[in-house]
């Protein structure tokens, strides 16, 4: 991190851009491949565990102490060009064919004019933006011989109480989901590039750009940069090199460089199901912020307390919960928090200074990754214009070039966000802002946001208070008055929301680098005043901190927790994987129809898929509290569920029963159940549901799922009419064994419908695991009564008989029928051999 060990002030508390190094301070060859291996381990590494500790590691092993200003300018742009020329923002315009300038110029040419746009705005930017870092030159604080593996323990503090919550089960509702989606939708974007020929020139490439860096010496640092990126751009748009299902939606909807950052947890495997892979980054950023947290507090003279801050810190109950889910927050509330710690620097120097500071880099990155900082970015903006108006004003040196500074310090603040606000404005339509001024005399709603923050900012939100006070009182109201007026510009932004988003927790996640400066500024201040009280703090924030945690022991998280109205927005945790794996194994392909409030069909598919369950090809979701219109997945296929909407508060005899209705009306034989209790205790009134029975049941600590199972087929779920007229038409009057899973069939209305009465009898399957051994079962009992024919009952059928069900014991299926829409199937199987039909015991 750019910040660790790195302080370009002055005791005097100045910055000193004037004399900077003429290179850098990059760490030696030993350090240097220490990060290499970390870093590669985090990346290779198949367990969740392992690339959490090589990634903290791999933070830790960065050591740079200053920045020159070319080295600046590439890494500026090198991220504007991930951020949006490899996250081919490019290739949204060429593909509406209704924009003017493609119908003007053409899609080639259009595409080629975009990028090329977009790069030289890249290298403007860069070159606008970039200054020189300098080495520090603040005298260092004492530390204790064990201050250096303070980081270090802090990593397997953070490693042990995340390492339960980081194997928790993706939550329906929320968006981790779609997050997930989005990540293996990027390996599916670049994946033509290591297919087949195309790997050939991919590594060609690849290695003509290494050549070219290391030989062309001679040549200044951006430069270099500059020629690699338009290289490694223009391979991407060769044919067939890039894959982009959904481009716009996929790419507009939220800034798409944090899944750059997410492939560090998938890698090479485009297939894991690991859910801990997918939250590596969340938990790094959370690391990054505890990390920080020590070093700040360490220049205060902090040191054994440091590490307890730390972890207090990284424990606050909103951080603690985002760190072990997939959010793109967490990464760019690290950035803030660093410059918000310079925010001093930000409002107050010069151009040419500002450009010095760490926090300048901190906060141009952060308007990469989200969006929703959109009001600290135009707050900081408008602070800084202020005070160097007013104050320059006063010194008698407002003039223009002063003001055409201000005003490049505000594009270099404003435009990575203002590049991706653009293409979303034009190729996407989301949910809307529309400010309601009545929430502001709705007394209700202050106290609902009130206690929101109490409850997830917990020990933080007081320190922060202190903070506060105690900078007022010591006349730094320069530093923390700031701060508050950005506080609140982000809370009232949110406060005149919808009213069902009030308190919600990932909004008012960005609050906590405000927050965490002002406790900064309390605990120093403590240090200096009453020093015997900071073991006593710390204990205290610990234990405050956990008793808010919205985690239990065992890594499950709170129904709703963060979300104090009820809206769609709630998240919930079931345990889809435990009750998968059951009916992949017991009931394989049975539809099935998931009886709940939170339809949500990424968690569904993800758990399907990562059960490996035989493929079916339809998925209804509906979005109401009917059954509705069907949704066709574009990439996934999966079984056959029906998912529907019950009213808001779940586990209700009435909703039971409402949702048995719909299935047995639509045919489906299985029900699973959402239960807002984590026990696998049914009450007598939940065992049988009018022909529905509970047949198992899986729960975590807070909610539970309960499979329910029909007695008896609908009439329409077998194809038996076709079955019926086959039968009488080739079949005649020879005796049939009717083998169901379910004993007793409904065949009789058809057989009376098509006038055949052949000898028949119902044969009840014992067995409902295999069905090799239920059919083996059938063919031993028509066999012992001399039917030459069975009529086989099978379920999950995809209208293809298996190889090892062709012939058993001798007789041979000879011809199916399939509902393709349920996926059940009616077998018939004949002997080939002359059998002679004989009593049964009991007639005997």
């Amino acid at each position: 991190m750019l910040w660790y060990n790195l302080d370009r002030m002055t005791a005097e508390g100045k910055i000193t851009p004037d004399s900077p190094p003429k290179t850098d301070t990059f760490p030696g060859k030993k350090q240097a491949f220490l990060t290499i291996f970390f870093f590669g381990l985090m990346l290779l590494a198949p367990w969740p565990a392992i690339k959490a500790l090589a990634g903290m590691a791999f933070l830790l092993s960065l050591r740079i102490r200053a920045l020159s200003r070319p080295r600046g300018m590439g890494l500026l742009a090198f991220v504007f060009c991930l951020a949006y020329i490899f996250s081919p923002y490019g290739l949204v315009a060429p593909s509406s064919g209704d924009m003017l300038l493609v119908r003007s110029l053409g899609r080639t040419p259009a595409l080629l004019l975009i990028n090329a746009s977009l790069f030289v705005l890249a290298l403007f930017w860069a070159w606008l933006a970039a200054g020189e870092v300098p080495a520090s030159t603040h005298p260092k604080q004492k530390r204790s011989p064990l201050a250096s593996l303070y980081p270090l323990l802090l990593a397997l503090l953070l490693s042990a109480v995340n390492f339960f919550p980081l194997r928790g089960e993706v939550p329906i509702q929320g968006d981790e989901g779609w997050h997930i989606w989005r990540a293996r939708i990027l390996r599916d974007i670049i994946s033509p590039a290591f297919r087949g020929s195309n790997l050939a020139i991919t590594l060609g490439i690849i290695l003509l750009g290494v050549v070219f860096w290391f030989a062309a010496k001679r040549l200044p640092l951006p430069i270099k940069a500059g020629v690699v990126c338009a290289l490694g751009m223009a391979a991407g748009f060769l044919p067939g090199f890039l894959n982009m299902p959904h481009r716009d939606f996929i790419l507009a909807r939220y800034p798409f460089i944090s899944v750059w950052l997410h492939q560090a947890g998938l890698m090479w495997d485009s297939t894991v199901f690991r859910e801990g892979v997918y939250r590596l980054i969340p938990m790094l950023a959370v690391f990054a912020i505890g990390w920080f947290t020590m070093w700040a507090l360490q220049k205060n003279g902090i040191q054994a307390a440091a590490l307890g801050f730390g972890l207090a810190f990284v424990l606050t109950p909103n951080l603690y919960y985002h760190s072990t889910i997939l959010y793109l927050e967490l990464p760019a509330l690290a950035l803030l928090l660093v410059a918000l710690y310079h925010l001093d620097t930000l409002l107050k120097e010069d151009f040419r200074s500002v450009r010095c500071s760490p926090g300048w880099y901190a906060l141009l990155a952060a308007g990469f990754f989200k969006e929703t900082l959109v009001f600290f970015i135009a707050g900081i903006i408008g602070l800084r214009l202020g005070h160097r108006m007013v104050s320059q004003a006063k010194a008698g040196r407002l003039n223009g070039k002063g003001v055409w500074e201000e005003i490049a310090a505000a594009f270099c603040i404003a435009l990575p966000l203002f590049v991706y606000a653009v293409f979303r404005s034009l190729f996407i339509q989301v949910r809307g802002y529309s400010p309601s001024l009545s929430n502001l005399v709705d007394w209700g709603l202050y106290v609902t946001a009130g206690k929101a923050l109490a409850v997830q900012f917990g020990a933080v939100l007081i320190l922060a208070l202190g903070g506060l006070i105690v900078g007022i009182l010591n006349r730094r109201s320069g530093i923390v008055l700031p701060l508050l007026a950005l506080f609140l510009i982000h809370v009232f932004f949110h406060f005149l929301d919808r009213k069902v988003y009030m308190g919600l927790a990932r909004f008012n996640l960005f609050l906590f680098a405000p927050l965490a400066v002002l406790a900064f500024e309390f605990i120093a201040w403590l240090k200096r005043k009453k020093p015997l009280l900071l073991p006593v703090t710390v204990v205290l924030c610990l234990a405050l901190n956990l008793s808010l945690s919205p985690l239990s022991l065992s890594g499950d998280k709170k129904p709703g927790w963060g979300v104090p109205a009820e809206s769609n927005v709630r998240e919930y945790t079931f345990p889809y994987g435990q009750m998968i794996d059951w009916l992949k194994s017991n009931r394989p392909n049975w539809p099935v129809l998931f009886a709940c409030s939170f339809a949500r069909h990424l968690t569904l598919e993800w758990y399907f898929e990562k059960a490996g369950y035989q493929p079916g090809s339809l998925i209804v979701a509906p979005s109401t509290q009917y059954m509705g219109p069907g949704f066709r997945h574009p990439r996934l296929f999966l079984p056959e569920y029906l998912a529907i909407r019950t009213p808001p508060k779940a586990a209700t005899t009435a909703e039971l029963h409402h949702s048995m209705q719909l299935a047995r009306q639509s045919g489906y034989p299985l029900v699973l159940y959402h239960r807002q209790e984590g026990t696998t205790d049914i009450s007598p009134e939940e065992q049988r549901i009018g022909r529905y029975r509970a047949v198992k049941a899986a729960a975590n600590s807070y909610l539970s799922l309960v499979l329910y199972q029909t007695q008896s087929l609908p009439k329409r779920f077998f194809p038996y009419r076709a079955a019926v007229n086959w039968l009488k038409t080739r079949q005649h009057d020879q005796p049939v064994l009717i083998a169901g899973a379910f004993g007793k069939t409904r065949l009789e209305w058809y057989f009376n419908q098509a006038d055949y009465r052949p000898r028949r009898r119902a044969f009840k399957l014992q067995s409902l695991g295999s069905y090799q051994e239920e059919l083996k079962a059938a063919i031993a009992r028509a066999r012992n009564i001399g039917f030459p024919l069975v009529l086989f009952h099978r379920i999950g059928t995809s209208g293809e008989i298996p190889e090892g069900e062709r012939l058993v014991d001798g007789y041979e299926a000879v011809k199916m029928f399939a509902n393709p829409f349920h996926k059940a199937g009616l077998v018939v199987y004949k002997s080939l051999d002359r059998l002679e039909t004989r009593p049964s015991p009991t007639q005997k």
